[in-house]
């Protein structure tokens, strides 16, 4: 059989090499085409609050230097913002057209994780990473929410990928790239930061172990070395100089909000956001498979797997044991690719593993397994996926409160972050201070209507007014918001 194969002429090989390539590009577009439909139907929902309070500060800003300038307690993502500004200038001013880079960089980023895990997984299976990557709920959620995480999954899955072919070789066009990749992904997420500082590390350590051992995989050229150390010290350069107008801001939030209180449990809970589920069985099961993944990886590319691992071990120990005010799962979104190439490769160790070292039943039953892991995975998901998007009703409770609202109705807003229902209010709304702020309200008019969204940062006066209005008003809820209606 051998010798027949041998027989084939060169062209057939190119021809069988050729066919493979264009069913990669059709798969991979069935998968780009389902993702995109999946994401559709939800991009014109309802602003949540952390976009609303980006679009109504940041991108609704009368100045392009408001935007550039300002932190909003970290919750402006200053390259997204930019980019949203562009996006609502051509589109105009809904809610999709703010979401709309976010799912283009969604979109760009399954194709680069096809790339990129290419060389790790091998053709089928990068397919198969890319179609379980694109609706894994952490993805699809910040594919269709207006904020810069898509954006920095995408820049960082690049500036790996780059920073991965500069190791090999120093290629001037890579060396641009990648700075430019890399200062943009920290430009639309601080994060991204995280990223860099483990690459320097990465790199430092990859020089001082080539003098003590003679391992190949631990070898890098002066060249190499030389490139990418240069790369990082100017794009440290150009990303401080991006965000020199926000700087006095971003300290200040960093000091006035302080640190959290220590949380034994968030590895835990950066593990099922990665996962995708909530639940202990389905993360447990995804991380057990994913660490089969990464140890089957270890054997063929020790180098791109260690640095894969620090790149999340190495700024969630950091940020676990600094343990800031701001400090959420979410902000770990840039691991996620690499979770899923762990993942599919523990898929393949777990499928060929018996066929390789077994006999009988357990022969069988190991596909069988990893088939059932993958099914019940998907199956979990596209049950859950949707109680991933955050929905207060700020748009919903708007619309509702002033349905059939006369002229001589006063409307206010109480509660957490109230200004920001005027993005939904073409009349102009009133934010009360104090309840003798609300009763002189209440005397030049002869109907006030609330919304209210309770929240834990909310101040003690809106409390107050709230409680007032319970007791002397009649209300309703819509969805997270409580809408009261006062007449004297």
């Amino acid at each position: 059989m051998l010798g027949s194969l041998m027989k084939i002429p060169k062209n057939a090989y190119s021809y069988a090499l050729r066919l493979i390539s264009h069913s990669e590009i059709f798969y991979l577009s069935v998968v780009l085409v389902l993702a995109l439909l999946l994401r559709l139907p939800t991009m014109d929902r309802g602003f949540g609050g952390d976009e609303l309070d980006t679009v109504f500060y940041a991108v609704d800003a009368n100045s392009i230097w408001q935007t550039v300038s300002s932190s909003l307690s970290f919750n402006n993502h200053i390259g997204y913002s930019l980019i949203a500004r562009f996006s609502r200038a051509l589109f105009g001013r809904s809610e999709w057209a703010f979401r709309l880079p976010a799912l283009l960089f969604g979109l760009a980023s399954l194709y680069i994780f096809w790339i990129f895990s290419r060389s790790l997984l091998g053709p089928r299976l990068a397919v198969m990473g890319a179609f379980l990557f694109a609706f894994s709920p952490a993805f699809i959620i910040w594919s269709i929410t207006g904020r810069g995480y898509s954006g920095m999954l995408f820049f960082t899955l690049l500036a790996s990928y780059f920073y991965l072919k500069l190791l090999r070789f120093p290629a001037r066009r890579n060396v641009i790239l990648f700075i430019v990749v890399s200062v943009l992904g920290i430009y639309t997420y601080l994060y991204s930061a995280f990223v860099v500082m483990v690459q320097f590390l990465f790199l430092l350590c990859l020089r001082i172990s080539q003098r003590t051992t003679k391992q190949p995989d631990q070898f890098i050229t002066a060249g190499s070395f030389r490139a990418l150390l240069l790369s990082l010290m100017n794009l440290a350069a150009l990303s401080i100089l991006c965000y020199a107008p926000a700087l006095r801001n971003l300290f200040h939030d960093l000091r006035v909000r302080g640190q959290s209180n220590f949380s034994p449990s968030f590895p835990w809970s950066v593990v099922e956001f990665l996962s995708g589920s909530e639940g202990a069985p389905l993360a447990v099961a995804v991380l057990i498979v994913s660490v089969c993944g990464l140890l089957s990886l270890l054997r063929s590319h020790p180098r791109e797997v260690r640095y894969l691992a620090l790149l999340l071990l190495g700024p969630l120990l950091v940020m676990w044991l600094a343990r800031p005010f701001d400090l959420y799962a979410r902000s770990f979104s840039y691991w996620l690719p690499y979770y899923f190439v762990f993942f599919v490769a523990g898929l393949r160790t777990l499928w060929y593993s018996a066929a390789n070292y077994c006999g009988g039943p357990i022969q069988h039953s190991s596909p069988l397994f990893a088939s059932v892991i993958t099914a019940t995975i998907l199956l979990s998901w596209s049950m859950n996926w949707q109680d991933w998007i955050l929905d207060e009703g700020y748009r919903d409770a708007s619309r509702a409160i002033v349905m059939d609202a006369a002229d001589s109705v006063a409307f206010c807003a109480i509660g957490g972050d109230p200004d920001v229902f005027q993005y939904y209010f073409v009349r102009q709304i009133v934010v009360p201070r104090s309840m003798s702020d609300f009763l002189e309200l209440s005397r030049t008019h002869s109907e006030v209507r609330c919304v209210y969204y309770q929240a834990s940062w909310e101040s003690p006066e809106h409390t107050e007014i709230a409680q007032f209005l319970k007791e002397h008003g009649s209300w309703s809820r819509v969805k997270k918001m409580i809408l009261f209606t006062y007449r004297k």
